[in-house]
């Protein structure tokens, strides 16, 4: 079956390399654009949008929104290692709050309801499993 289709493509895929008149023979470094050229291949409300957004210059800095954001940007990878020593101190912090004061690990609370997912997923995967075995 796959060879029919080999059969009937080669002599279609020739006629239209002869018609099309395609040689690698053909082709002259003088045919290859350059940047001159390519500027009046793209179409003019293209290169109007494109020089439009070129010059809208909106200046970040004077909002303070901004700069608080990219102030609380980690500037180094110790940094961010700093930042997520200091929240998963955190949680320790509040998970011994809690036990103490309210009996409840909030640690325990998480691990358990990720169980309770992971445990939901692989009922979803094994009915697909067995669904597919039915198709095959």
């Amino acid at each position: 079956m796959k060879y029919k289709i080999l059969f009937l493509l080669a002599p279609i895929l020739a006629s239209t390399l002869l018609t099309v008149k395609i040689s690698l023979a053909e082709v002259k470094i003088s045919d290859v654009p350059n940047p001159e050229k390519i500027q009046n291949f793209i179409p003019q409300p293209v290169t109007d949008l494109f020089k439009t957004f070129n010059k809208i210059n909106i200046d970040f800095s004077k909002s303070s929104f901004f700069n608080k954001i990219t102030g609380s940007i980690p500037k180094s990878g110790q940094e961010a290692a700093n930042d997520f020593l200091w929240l998963t101190n955190g949680l320790e912090n509040v998970n011994e709050w809690l036990i103490t004061h309210i009996g409840l690990n909030i640690i325990l609370v998480i691990k358990k309801v990720g169980e309770f997912f992971v445990w939901i997923f692989e009922g979803i995967a094994n009915l697909i499993r067995i669904g597919l075995s039915f198709i095959r």
